[in-house]
């Protein structure tokens, strides 16, 4: 008879896993202990190209029993400070837990090193974040 799954990937690496030896058991969980894992956040100042939103969930919030919020980063199109009323169209870009502006939008103008354009363009082959600010920002050409 084969070893239960958990173990057979463990055993890929002799009896141990590759962080050490491995281990099998109850995995416990205490929800009033669940905030000493995650520190809260200090948001950054907003800009008036950037805001930072924080909404507390009430349906979260009563699953822990305690407040939890979710957490937005907002890139405002060219004008939004001047019609505030105006619908504007909406690009969601959803990702694991981020601070900075959406797209790598940036209004620093300092050109980037050879070793930061090479670590960009392996992560993805958008342009530059002060590039792509100044398209942003740009008003619109209507030939």
């Amino acid at each position: 008879m084969g070893r239960p799954a958990v173990q057979q990937v463990a055993g890929e690496f002799g009896e141990r896993g590759p962080e050490g030896p491995s281990r099998s058991g109850p995995i416990g969980h205490d929800p009033a202990r669940a905030h000493a894992c995650a520190p809260p956040i200090d948001l950054p100042p907003d800009t008036k190209w950037v805001k930072h939103i924080k909404i507390q969930s009430k349906l979260l919030t009563a699953w822990w029993g305690r407040p939890i919020y979710l957490g937005a980063t907002v890139l405002l199109p060219r004008g939004y400070d001047a019609d505030t009323a105006r619908r504007y169209p909406t690009v969601y870009q959803q990702g694991h837990f981020t601070l900075n502006p959406p797209f790598g939008f940036s209004t620093d103008s300092t050109p980037e090193t050879a070793a930061e354009r090479a670590a960009r363009l392996a992560r993805s082959a958008r342009e530059p974040g002060f590039e792509f600010y100044r398209a942003w920002s740009a008003p619109i050409s209507r030939a």
